[in-house]
């Protein structure tokens, strides 16, 4: 039961939990399913800031991660705005294959030691549901994590961590004071964002995690031990 002493840690997944690469998408889309004559940077750049950046004042990409659509009215998009034919489940493989192969160990065992030591975890991400199913589905330390942590993802939420309110609402859900909650994210500006509505963050550099992650364990567990 969630009680408002709680002391929670709020995990970002992108570049946290499991690196990705967004290029990806736009270089095999091209290089697998567009004409032999149509691959070329051009292309793949226009492919990719189509999905990414949008049009006419809709990012695609940004109308998953809100839970807007779904992958296979992407897929849609992309096929008529260039004249391509795709099927859903090749771009759905395409679109789920941005990630690295593992999950960053170091994160995964230090949300484990402060799960044990009784903080409360939150998966905290914007995101889409083609990217979470295909982490539960191959990843066993995610669907693991997952299963024993509170989901605050922007595709269930309508809304993502940049948008007025979001970790608010967060708290809300929790039962917890704003300040009990700290985001471990490697996006400045989401931190940013969090601090401004009255939480605790840090941002983790992907290149070298250690420090974050020993600022996250120190300052969780003295809080503990102090029962502050």
């Amino acid at each position: 039961m969630m009680s408002a002493t709680d002391r929670w840690l709020l995990v970002d997944v992108g570049h946290v939990l499991i690196g990705f690469d967004h290029a990806v998408v736009g270089r095999r889309l091209v290089d697998e399913h567009f004409a032999l004559e149509r691959r070329t940077e051009a292309t793949r750049a226009a492919v990719q800031a189509f999905i990414f950046h949008g049009t006419g004042g809709v990012v695609p990409n940004a109308e998953l991660d809100r839970g807007a659509h779904d992958v296979d009215w992407l897929c849609a998009r992309v096929c008529a705005e260039f004249n391509v034919a795709v099927a859903v489940p090749a771009f759905e493989e395409i679109w789920t294959s941005i990630f690295a192969l593992q999950l960053n160990a170091d994160v995964v065992a230090c949300v484990d030691a402060l799960t044990a030591a009784g903080v409360r975890v939150g998966l905290c991400s914007n995101t889409n549901a083609s990217h979470w199913r295909f982490l539960r589905r191959t990843h066993a330390e995610f669907r693991h994590l997952d299963d024993a942590a509170r989901r605050f993802v922007s595709f269930e939420m309508g809304a993502g961590k940049g948008e007025p309110g979001f970790f608010a609402r967060v708290a809300r859900e929790t039962g917890a004071p704003l300040a009990r909650h700290l985001l471990l994210d490697d996006k400045p500006e989401n931190c940013a964002a969090a601090r401004a509505e009255g939480m605790r963050a840090q941002v983790l550099d992907p290149t070298d995690a250690a420090p974050a992650l020993r600022a996250v364990t120190e300052t969780l567990l003295g809080e503990l031990a102090h029962g502050t």
